[in-house]
């Protein structure tokens, strides 16, 4: 949605649009376990299956190649454990944050060392996965505002804006490039070179 605002020499443009689902996979050698755990999962509209795999080392490599944001992962699976796996993942993506289902509460510790946000017992239920699921959110923080705000200032100069911080523009193209594709080139932004003040930490390439 963009609403456009007139003052003085200028424009403001101001952009709303929707933040991205949670995106989550599931790992279980066990295929009824995979379904339980989509089911419950599915509850939630705010969070986006992206795979369910038996196979660990599939869902490695679909880790290495895709945007995956949390795991529900196994421990005692063929060939490789949970632990070992999500050593594996986040040596692949750092930030992928996991929660464990599995039959033996002796893991629990090794679990944690991994930074884990949940240990689930099977058999489980619904409360136990919301509550990873909880977890989970706060640590991606999806709980923020679901709404994107993006406001561009052309009075005089040209400024950018996300939900409140202003963008910082490392390299004289980008500038170039987000003026252009407003329409405000040579016309409030000078000579077609952008001079906004520079705040915040959020940085165009």
């Amino acid at each position: 949605m963009r609403a456009e605002k007139e003052k003085g020499a200028g424009r403001q443009y101001i952009f709303h649009g929707r933040r991205q689902k949670m995106k989550i996979i599931l790992i279980d050698d066990e295929p009824l376990i995979l379904e339980e755990l989509s089911y419950l999962c599915e509850k939630h509209k705010d969070i986006e299956i992206c795979g369910k795999f038996v196979n660990p080392k599939q869902a490695l490599q679909y880790v290495a190649g895709h945007p995956v944001d949390f795991a529900f992962c196994d421990i005692r699976m063929p060939g490789i454990t949970g632990l070992e796996l999500l050593d594996q993942m986040h040596k692949e993506k750092p930030d992928l944050q996991a929660a464990f289902v599995t039959a033996y509460d002796q893991y629990a510790f090794d679990a944690y060392q991994l930074d884990a946000c949940d240990y689930l017992l099977k058999p489980f239920g619904q409360e136990e996965v919301d509550r990873a699921l909880d977890k989970a959110r706060r640590l991606v923080r999806t709980e923020q505002k679901d709404e994107m705000r993006l406001e561009i200032h052309t009075f005089g100069r040209f400024d950018l804006f996300l939900n409140g911080h202003a963008i910082d523009f490392s390299k004289e193209k980008s500038k170039r490039t987000a003026c252009t594709s407003c329409g405000e080139t040579g016309r409030h932004c000078g000579n077609g070179i952008c001079r906004g003040s520079v705040m915040g930490r959020r940085t165009v390439q």
